[in-house]
């Protein structure tokens, strides 16, 4: 298990209805009443109670035209998501009290299993007779949800709507919660203040609604079950070609499904599915100049890259030119970046020597060779008759990996300890210098 497993997730769906209700709560579909509601009956859906203010219940049964369905006080033609009873409560007013909020509160009837997961679904949608929309979400309390006065709660719920719900035909909102075992109460409505808030006014609306001054919104089916042998989308990542992605216990690099299982105390497992795709890099390439060993007064190179908006940088480096007397005796690497459209970044890269010139030989101009080349590290320089012979090798980083003096042998042996790879040779004598690239493998 690792702590990602511990946040939780919410989608909004459309759904089909609900024809099972989980007994964790009691009246989920607000099919029970002890009497057809007035406006502000929520008392009447028991055991569902208002924690303050005067939230709503909406029946069929009731002859009173502020509490019927599918008419009544806050909407025209809102049918239950399922049967004939739905709640309603306020989730923002722009009026007297602006902080004002209702909330519909239900004790828990079953104590819930400390370290078990919960799936939490209930349908909403907004009223069609008010101008205003905001967030709407659940959360679990473990004592009595007391209500400040005239107030939100203040605080972001466990599960809630992603952003403010405008839809007018009912909506699935689904979370998950890892139990505790004191859950007492579940509670549903705007926790948040108006400045934590995002409070919309749909332009769809007819300017004659009801009630201008306030979100509201109808609430069914409201369910708490076990979270059991399901398997979860987590979620779909993108990274780039040689960037890896923590997906749950493991580094990934590669584009695949991963899984892990949501472990319960119970053995109520259940599984997540995450995707992850990895990008290509983009091809990028730098149109290597005729030479890449340059003397210190040979001036500035133009420097030519494909595909064209990226950047070159190292020393000696200025814009697109690179400036061997800037830049310094001794081996430089230039390089070029780009970044595509994904936001991948390809690099490649090109290595310059730059020489004070006294004389310089390539390996096909002089009677010094070295031979097995590619090899395994042991080789050969032929010498012939050069005196007093410096012998420097450098690996592609320019990090000096072998040096000697003083070498007067016509053929010298040579072994490299090192990693296997390309490495430039450099042959010294009094007056000459000799360059070779070699392959250790």
């Amino acid at each position: 298990m690792i702590k990602c497993l511990y946040r939780l997730i919410f989608v909004l769906t459309f759904a089909s209805p609900a024809t099972l209700f989980s007994q964790i709560i009691l009246n989920g579909d607000f099919e029970t009443y002890t009497g057809c509601p007035t406006i502000s009956s929520l008392d009447n859906a028991v055991p569902w109670f208002e924690p303050s203010t005067t939230p709503d219940y909406f029946n069929a049964c009731s002859s009173d035209c502020e509490a019927g369905v599918p008419h009544n006080r806050m909407g025209t033609h809102v049918f239950a998501h399922s049967g004939d009873g739905y709640a309603g409560f306020m989730g923002y007013y722009t009026g007297s009290w602006p902080e004002t909020r209702e909330y519909l509160a239900v004790p828990i009837n079953t104590p819930m299993v400390a370290g078990d997961y919960y799936e939490i679904t209930f349908y909403a949608r907004k009223s069609n007779r008010q101008m205003y929309a905001s967030e709407i979400g659940a959360n679990f309390f473990d004592s009595y949800p007391t209500q400040p006065i005239n107030a939100a709660y203040g605080f972001i719920p466990e599960v809630e709507s992603s952003g403010p719900l405008l839809d007018t035909v009912w909506i699935q909102i689904k979370g998950f919660h890892l139990a505790t075992g004191n859950e007492q109460y579940f509670v549903i409505g705007n926790f948040r203040t108006n400045s934590q808030s995002t409070i919309l006014n749909p332009p769809y609306l007819s300017a004659n609604c009801f009630n201008q001054t306030a979100a509201y919104y109808y609430i069914d089916d409201v369910l708490i079950e076990p979270y059991c042998g399901l398997t979860y989308n987590d979620g779909h990542d993108t990274i780039c070609a040689g960037d890896s992605l923590l997906v749950y216990d493991d580094f990934q690099l590669s584009s695949g499904v991963y899984h892990d299982t949501l472990s319960s105390d119970s053995g109520c497992d259940s599984v997540l599915e995450r995707q992850l795709t990895v990008l290509n890099l983009p091809l990028v390439d730098i149109n290597q100049p005729p030479k890449d060993t340059l003397c210190i007064k040979n001036g500035n190179i133009e420097l030519n890259a494909s595909p064209a908006g990226g950047s070159f940088s190292g020393n000696g480096v200025s814009g697109s030119e690179f400036d061997p007397n800037a830049a310094g005796l001794g081996n430089h690497y230039v390089f070029y970046s780009f970044t595509d459209s994904l936001g991948c970044e390809g690099i490649d890269s090109v290595l310059f020597y730059v020489d004070e010139c006294l004389g310089i030989y390539q390996d096909k101009d002089t009677e010094v060779t070295i031979f097995p080349n590619p090899n395994n590290g042991l080789f050969v320089i032929n010498l012939d008759d050069l005196k007093d012979v410096t012998i420097s090798i450098y690996d592609l980083s320019g990090q000096l990996v072998y040096s000697e003096k003083n070498v007067n042998d016509a053929f010298h042996e040579i072994k490299l300890m090192a990693d296997d790879g390309a490495y430039l040779v450099l042959i010294q004598s009094e007056s000459k210098v000799y360059r070779f690239r070699i392959i250790k493998k």
